[in-house]
Formats: structure tokens, C-alpha cells, sequence
């Protein structure tokens, strides 16, 4: 469950003044860059945002840059803390807000698995068990062995998305940048 009560958030620009730079970032932003004084500024990215998802549900969210879409996102996962207001998160998150969270390039997929897993909060034990699912739904076969430089972005992708979906979160976080390279791996995705 996630619960959200007048949600804010505002990022800091400093020595802002006002002139025609300032003039043409406010319209760029939609009018959201609000002036405290000659010193001080801040970009609203949300404001007063209410809403409640329940156990079950799937959201998309939709708007145009800038719109605080990404934001959201990372307030969700911890990683910003509202201005103010209140979200109140219940139960265990795994954003991918990016293809390879954590991973090295010069490693394998292999050991990345391992790596990104441990990062994620699972034991030895726990990767152990699931190692042989993400290898097969990932589809990667012995490039699984390959340092994931040697990775299209479709490769990285199928291997992140196999990795986050294989350790069952309650909360999954998927950013508009992670996709599957072709059409059965999307299928297989939606799936799962």
C-alpha cells in the first residue's frame, strides 16, 4: 500500500535572478520555478499530490517532461524526501529506475546476478535458488558468462528485469527507460 497526503517536493536553485534567463526557464517549467527572493529560488516538481494504491493495483503514470513523473518515482523508493507532507510506503520496494542498478560492466551477468542480488537484500541461499529462473526468463544462455560490456542495451535490460522481477517484491518501480529489446521478451515481461 501506498498512500500519499499533500506530497511536495521542491529542488533549491540559488543566485537566480531575476531577468531573462529566469523569465524563460519559468515558461520552460510551465511557471513551477517560484522565486523566494533575488538569492533563492526552487523548481516544484509536485505539489499537494494525494492519492492512495492499494495491494493489487498497477499505475502508469503519464505526462510530459517534466511533469515530476521520475520524481515520483524516487520518492517512492527513498531516494528524495518530500518537502513536505507525507507518503507513506507498506511493504518491501525494488525500484529499477535504470537498466543496470549496481551492476559492473567488467563482470559477468553471472556475477552480476550475484552482486545486484546481494544489493537487493537477498542471501546467498536466496540468489542460489533463483539463479537458474533468471538466467532461463533473461534469455541470454552462455552470454550469461560474458562481462555485460560485451551487452546490447537489450541484453542489459532483459538481465535487470529478470533479476528485479525474480526476487518477488511487493512494490516494483519501473522507469519509462526500461524496456525489452524485442517483442517476445515484452511478452514474457507483461507476463510475469
Amino acid at each position: 500500500m501506498i498512500k500519499a497526503k499533500n506530497l511536495t517536493v521542491e529542488f533549491p536553485l540559488y543566485r537566480i535572478q531575476k531577468n531573462l534567463r529566469f523569465t524563460i526557464l519559468n515558461t520552460i517549467t510551465g511557471g513551477k520555478l517560484l522565486s523566494k527572493d533575488n538569492l533563492y529560488s526552487s523548481v516544484t516538481s509536485l505539489k499537494d499530490l494525494n492519492f492512495e494504491i492499494k495491494e493489487g493495483d498497477r499505475v502508469g503514470l503519464l505526462g510530459h517532461n517534466g511533469a515530476g513523473k521520475s520524481t515520483l518515482l524516487r520518492v517512492l523508493a527513498g531516494v528524495y524526501t518530500p518537502t513536505s507532507g507525507e507518503i507513506i510506503v507498506d511493504g518491501k520496494v525494488t525500484p529499477l529506475l535504470h537498466q543496470t542498478p549496481g551492476m559492473e560492466v567488467e563482470d559477468s551477468g553471472l556475477e552480476n546476478i550475484v552482486n545486484c542480488g546481494m544489493m537487493l537484500g537477498m542471501s546467498l541461499d536466496q540468489i542460489n535458488e533463483k539463479i537458474e529462473d533468471i538466467v532461463e526468463f533473461s534469455g541470454l544462455g552462455e552470454y550469461i558468462h560474458l562481462p555485460i560490456r560485451t551487452y546490447s542495451a537489450g541484453m542489459q535490460a532483459r538481465l535487470s528485469f529478470s533479476l528485479i522481477t525474480a526476487i518477488e517484491p511487493d512494490i516494483l518501480l519501473l522507469d519509462e527507460g526500461i524496456g525489452a529489446a524485442d517483442i517476445n521478451f515484452s511478452r514474457k515481461a507483461a507476463e510475469r
